[in-house]
């Protein structure tokens, strides 16, 4: 399986977990590398960008890549500032999955009903998202 195989199918996994597209992909320089030297990839082409999401490559990343919503390291970078762990912890709502039994109008729906997840980011995703960021206010 090629890595932009492999990508678009760790997205469509973050879709179907959290019933929302990421907007951000995080991946290793070597993984970033091969994708450069694939004989399909179009080297006209800048890879900033996959399937809607910003790509930042970070440095000695334990895996090839993850995707995040900007809102998740916006939190996990504000906490970061505050805290400075190598692990920053923050909550992400799970979407439950409605049921079909049927429910009176006046009751709160199933399909409102969130669960939490304790989302951990590494030190290292989160200076990397900070650098990004901040690379993006320069003017030249």
């Amino acid at each position: 399986m090629t890595i932009r195989i492999d990508l678009v199918q760790g997205r469509t996994s973050y879709h179907d977990r959290y019933d929302r597209n990421p907007d951000l992909l995080f991946i290793s320089l070597q993984t970033y590398e091969d994708i450069l030297h694939d004989p399909n990839t179009d080297l006209s082409k800048d890879f900033n960008n996959f399937y809607g999401c910003e790509v930042i490559t970070v440095n000695s990343l334990n895996i090839d890549y993850i995707f995040f919503e900007k809102t998740d390291l916006d939190a996990a970078l504000e906490k970061y500032i505050s805290q400075r762990t190598q692990l920053i912890t923050i909550p992400k709502h799970l979407p439950s999955h409605s049921t079909s039994a049927p429910t009176d109008s006046k009751l709160r729906s199933i399909e409102d009903d969130f669960t939490l997840e304790n989302l951990q980011i590494e030190e290292k995703i989160i200076v990397a998202y900070r650098q990004s960021q901040e690379s993006k206010k320069l003017d030249f």
